[in-house]
């Protein structure tokens, strides 16, 4: 058990998969205190070097490409290490490759960024962030928009 992003994860190797994966004890329902005991496998410490990068987008149900208008630095020193990868773009701006499973969410935290940007990837985010932009229009336009 470790601590990661202020919650517990059980990192574990599920043998019906043979691969390492990690639980979320915060989402166990009835735990029951065992006896078990165990061996640390091999490879372990390579699995939990890897919980401080950011999730892969195909963790999620929607993977998310953004473009940001800004310069990777600056974008980077705006965004929570864990939020997602960046990639800087032969043009000055930055890609930002991330997930969500909820549209909206993802829109309503993407229009927290600090630079301009454009949805490039994920319909249904592209259509969450057109439908958060005209809400935000009727709010300063009394309503029209």
């Amino acid at each position: 058990m470790v601590p990661v992003h202020g919650r517990w994860v059980l990192v574990a190797f599920d043998l019906d998969r043979e691969d390492w994966r990690t639980f979320r004890l915060d989402r166990l329902r009835e735990p029951v205190l065992g006896t078990w005991r165990f061996v640390p496998r091999p490879g372990a410490e390579e699995v939990l070097a890897r919980l401080d990068e950011p999730a892969p987008p195909s963790a999620w149900r929607h993977e998310v490409t953004v473009r940001i208008h800004a310069p990777c630095e600056e974008v980077a020193a705006h965004l929570p290490r864990l939020a997602g990868h960046l990639r800087p773009l032969e043009d000055g701006n930055t890609e930002f490759r991330t997930g969500a499973d909820d549209p909206d969410g993802a829109a309503r935290w993407l229009a927290m960024l600090e630079h301009d940007f454009t949805v490039v990837g994920d319909q249904e985010v592209v259509d969450a962030v057109a439908r958060l932009a005209r809400r935000l229009a009727r709010s300063v336009n009394g309503g029209v928009g």
